[in-house]
């Protein structure tokens, strides 16, 4: 609650993976090549305000929201860059080559649910804008990904 994050260690598998019905949203944004940052078409290129520089091309980076579940309940949470290529299972070029075609898109997300089990580091943090009844809101985020083994899991369980 002071504004430090919060980190943990998560054993889950993925329940539900939030794909956008409306065509404007998607599941990634266009990012420099450089800084990762997301970058403004414009008429000579993309432009990024972070570097001030204007690149011939952009970096398709993912962004989106999953839901994961354990034995002790479930969490809403955003994923950016690589744990997204972890969790979609194809990195986000090919994605992004695919990204209108909803039906490919649905096909790619339904079958990585519940197909494998996932260990995630996550970020948990105080949204400073955020307020509810309960009180204030809590943004997840995952931050690292790795090979989840069941041996591991049981040694920390035991």
């Amino acid at each position: 609650m002071g504004g430090k994050p919060f980190y943990a260690n998560v054993n889950c598998d993925l329940s539900w993976i939030f794909v956008p019905e409306n065509p404007d949203r998607h599941m990634y944004y266009l990012a420099c090549e450089r800084c990762k940052k997301k970058v403004m078409e414009d008429p000579a290129g993309y432009s990024c305000e972070s570097c001030s520089q204007v690149f011939e091309k952009a970096v398709p980076t993912y962004n989106f929201t999953v839901r994961i579940s354990d034995c002790s309940g479930s969490l809403t949470m955003s994923c950016f860059g690589e744990i997204g290529e972890t969790i979609l299972g194809i990195n986000c070029q090919q994605f992004f080559a695919m990204h209108e075609d909803t039906y490919a898109v649905k096909d790619l997300t339904m079958n990585r649910l519940y197909d494998n089990p996932l260990t995630l580091v996550i970020r948990a943090k105080v949204d400073p804008n955020g307020y509810s009844e309960d009180g204030p809101c809590i943004r997840y985020t995952a931050v690292r990904s790795a090979e989840h083994s069941f041996q591991n899991a049981n040694a920390n369980l035991l």
